[in-house]
């Protein structure tokens, strides 16, 4: 006690580097009032209405912390992967070095218009706040937040994104372009048009899967990350493990090609689509090698995953 005021101090314990965190609180009053005041205190942490945000935590620790003890056991590796390059890309840069005792909806709100001037996607900074959000809410669960700063921030409107497609005519001309039929990646591009099919899921296609005899491809894997250590994983959702029939002209297509693979001695994760030394296509080359076909076939410019948009616009055209 000083003079007429009460020091109220609150033990919580020591945080991850070994100092001791407490909350104080001035309190005028009797020495009761005092110790209904602190009976209170002791309440509100108890029941998570009462946090110690550690003064010199960033926006960065408590990401690495949802990272290391929440993302990597609950998800995907390609969520985790997705999480990680969102945050090392535009979250870290921009608002990673914040002390989160600092942190604001200010602060986030300039970091979406800061996006939105970079021409960054309504999908990308969407997906940028449900991340945020995700952590922050992870943080109020574990004590290191009182409150969630996204939550006092407008979510950015997500505008609907246009897919082009292409018109049957289109796709006859871009698959009997020469430059098409020549390139490596044809069949890649192929089985992408006829089954509907992600960029990760034609590169993930393993020879155990597809059987040329009964017209059928499995769709069980997604490759995630190429390279010399490619990372592989399973399709988006429970539904997208399926079984697609295929066209006899594909089939007739790819038997060569399976031939060639299954003679390959350094096909080591036997798949569909190697290159010689065995590593599987590279996700980057695919999608831009398709950008320089469509100039020379003289069609519209289509995005690997707009091959889906087609094949599901032509099943709607064929009923």
């Amino acid at each position: 006690k000083r003079g007429d005021a009460w020091s109220l101090e609150l033990y919580l314990g020591v945080d991850e580097s070994g100092k001791k965190q407490r909350i104080y609180k001035t309190f005028r009053g009797t020495q009761k009032e005092a110790e209904k005041e602190l009976a209170k205190l002791v309440n509100s942490y108890n029941i998570g209405e009462l946090v110690k945000t550690p003064d010199k935590m960033t926006v960065n620790d408590l990401m690495n912390l949802w990272f290391d003890n929440h993302v990597e056991q609950k998800n995907k590796r390609q969520t985790i992967i997705w999480y990680k390059k969102l945050f090392k890309v535009h979250i870290e840069p921009s608002i990673g070095r914040i002390k989160l005792s600092k942190l604001s909806s200010i602060h986030i709100e300039k970091f979406y218009k800061d996006l939105q001037s970079k021409s960054c996607s309504s999908t990308l900074i969407n997906a940028i706040h449900r991340t945020l959000r995700a952590a922050f809410n992870w943080g109020i669960k574990k004590r290191i937040l009182s409150v969630n700063p996204c939550a006092l921030v407008e979510k950015p409107s997500l505008k609907k994104p246009i897919h082009k497609i292409w018109a049957p005519e289109e796709t006859i001309q871009f698959f009997n372009a020469p430059s098409t039929r020549s390139n490596q990646y044809f069949l890649v591009y192929l089985i992408g048009a006829a089954a509907g099919l992600r960029k990760g899921e034609v590169l993930g296609i393993e020879l155990i899967s597809i059987d040329v005899n009964e017209k059928i491809l499995k769709v069980t894997q997604t490759l995630i990350k190429d390279g010399n250590e490619p990372i592989f994983g399973t399709p988006k959702s429970e539904s997208s493990i399926r079984a697609i029939a295929l066209p006899e002209t594909l089939c007739n297509l790819l038997i060569p090609h399976i031939e060639r693979q299954r003679n390959n001695s350094n096909n080591k994760f036997n798949l569909l689509f190697c290159y010689e030394n065995g590593n599987p296509y590279n996700l980057n080359s695919v999608t831009n090698q398709l950008k320089v076909l469509c100039r020379e076939a003289g069609v519209k410019e289509l995005k690997f995953h707009e091959l889906r948009h087609t094949f599901a616009s032509t099943l709607v055209g064929l009923n």
